[in-house]
């Protein structure tokens, strides 16, 4: 939004910028949402044929952010291995009940497998 209104007030690479996000926005969703990934293709295409196209990021947003993603199986079990990882190579681990140093009524078990938590030292998130 920030830069297509810079590309608008006559900064031009901005034009081109805005165009790489768009379309990297649209490469980050296509293996789990591919009709918003077309849909974001779409909007950056009518875009770069008419820069004075004004794409409805309002829209755009708010559908985005309703999204849910069901993790399979595998995918969830990934995401435990992956913060558990993290988790033992951190000093604030403790082995002994599996919890965190920093947050000890969280136990890991819950932490790890639960999408919506994160490491409180930015080691993962959901």
């Amino acid at each position: 939004m920030i830069l297509t209104n810079e590309a608008r007030m006559g900064y031009p690479i901005h034009f081109w910028y805005a165009v790489g996000h768009l379309a990297e926005a649209s490469d980050e969703l296509l293996a789990v949402f591919p009709k918003e990934a077309e849909d974001i293709r779409e909007e950056r295409l009518k875009y770069q044929k008419s820069p004075e196209y004004s794409i409805p990021y309002d829209k755009l947003i708010k559908h985005l952010t309703s999204l849910e993603h069901v993790l399979t199986e595998e995918e969830e079990e990934q995401r435990t291995q992956d913060r558990l990882a993290a988790c033992h190579k951190c000093g604030s681990f403790n082995p002994a009940n599996l919890s965190c140093l920093l947050s000890p009524e969280l136990l890991m078990s819950v932490a790890v497998t639960q999408p919506k938590n994160h490491c409180l030292l930015g080691l993962w998130k959901s």
